[in-house]
């Protein structure tokens, strides 16, 4: 049989609604949400959404949210979902992130190069957990490379004991 070639698909607070678009069909591998605008509020839906894509088997990873709180951040709060903290230069955890039992796993998330956010800026330094989910679905990725026949729960559980076994 052939390849099929998939979708990667990384959304933010503005293309959340792409989220939802996708979750339905059966051609995307791995969902980053990065969602900087995320509030501590369960939804429905957004709950619903990441049901199905763990019905298809795909996983989510979802930046934890914004500052040093205890207050959880959907959707990385959500069970299905790795939550996934910054980390500085020097590994330890970064003030902009929660410190919170939902979190599953920390990134590098601190002075991290981006594409910048305008015309003049070609490049940028970026923080947070926005920066550091990216490193994780690059993981997952990675990791679906050796293993593709790995279920998501199976992947979610290999990344938090990779992450367990750095700390």
């Amino acid at each position: 049989g052939g390849t099929t070639e998939k979708n990667r698909v990384s959304c933010s607070v503005s293309g959340a609604c792409f989220f939802f678009f996708f979750i339905n069909t059966a051609t995307t591998e791995i969902y980053t949400l990065s969602l900087h605008d995320a509030l501590p509020i369960y939804s429905e839906r957004v709950r619903g959404a990441i049901e199905r894509a763990a019905e298809l088997g795909v996983p989510v990873v979802a930046s934890a949210g914004l500052g040093p709180t205890s207050v959880p951040f959907y959707p990385a709060a959500y069970d299905s979902v790795l939550a996934v903290s910054a980390l500085t230069q020097s590994l330890e955890p970064y003030s902009g992130s929660p410190a919170t039992p939902y979190v599953d796993v920390a990134a590098p998330g601190f002075d991290i190069i981006a594409a910048g956010g305008s015309a003049a800026d070609v490049y940028r330094l970026g923080r947070g957990t926005s920066f550091a989910a990216p490193h994780v679905s690059g993981l997952l990725a990675l990791m679906m490379q050796v293993a593709p026949e790995a279920t998501a729960a199976q992947l979610r559980s290999a990344v938090v004991e990779i992450g367990r076994a750095h700390v």
